[in-house]
């Protein structure tokens, strides 16, 4: 009886197969194509290009599996509910922006990452962000990545005008450095600027103490900014 069974599984799924084989060897070109695709303008920062990629092949994993599901063994498509579940999930969540309200915690990592790159302190308490944010609530964002639910980055966007986007703060857990956590921000927050049909991003200074630190203009121009030193003159009035 069990030999019939086995006989029988084998004989159906070497028929679905022969029956399907050629459109289910396209649906896997076509998704791993699109995939490569989104991968590839996503490391060049085109957003453009990125989305609509990533959006194709939600449709695509959709129909695979679609035809996936008429495979004649219960206990493999209860594989391929959790399979696709995890890729539809974590293909949706690349198109989602990742705005939160955890200024505390992102404070947090603000505080300690100053203290330890530059020895300084941030320029506002968190109960002074926190007061902004109240005041000025559709003038301010904070985008942050998250590792299991942690916190790991975080960059705090002031809203100046209809045309421009301050990044006030930006920082990272020393911890998670090399995920690079902070470049996917940027790809997701120039994403929503442009969507907001914002026309420059402002990275904030690059200077320490009035200092310029090399390293962090560097890693602001990376992403296509020039940076822009301002002179500063004064009068002293006392001695007039």
């Amino acid at each position: 009886m069990t030999m019939h069974y086995i006989s029988k599984i084998k004989t159906d799924i070497e028929k679905f197969g022969s029956e399907n084989n050629q459109e289910m060897e396209f649906l896997f070109q076509s998704l791993r194509h699109s995939l490569k695709t989104a991968l590839k303008q996503a490391r060049n920062l085109n957003l453009k290009r990125c989305t609509p990629s990533t959006k194709h092949s939600i449709n695509l994993s959709r129909l695979l599996y679609r035809n996936l599901s008429s495979v004649p063994v219960p206990s493999i498509i209860s594989h391929l509910d959790d399979l696709f579940a995890y890729i539809e999930e974590t293909l949706q969540g690349n198109l989602k922006l990742p705005i939160t309200e955890d200024f505390e915690e992102f404070y947090t990592i603000l505080k300690k990452n100053l203290s330890i790159r530059h020895n300084v302190f941030p320029t506002h308490s968190l109960s002074e962000l926190v007061i902004l944010k109240e005041l000025y609530p559709d003038k301010i964002n904070l985008f942050g990545a998250y590792l299991e639910n942690e916190m790991i980055a975080g960059v705090i966007n002031f809203i100046v005008n209809e045309r421009v986007v301050l990044a006030f703060y930006i920082s990272h857990d020393e911890s998670y450095q090399e995920l690079r956590p902070i470049n996917l921000l940027f790809y997701k927050i120039f994403d929503w600027a442009i969507q907001n049909e914002f026309k420059v991003f402002d990275f904030g200074i690059f200077t320490v103490n009035e200092k310029p630190n090399m390293g962090l203009a560097r890693f602001k121009e990376n992403f296509g900014a020039s940076g822009v030193f301002r002179d500063t003159m004064e009068i002293n009035l006392l001695n007039k």
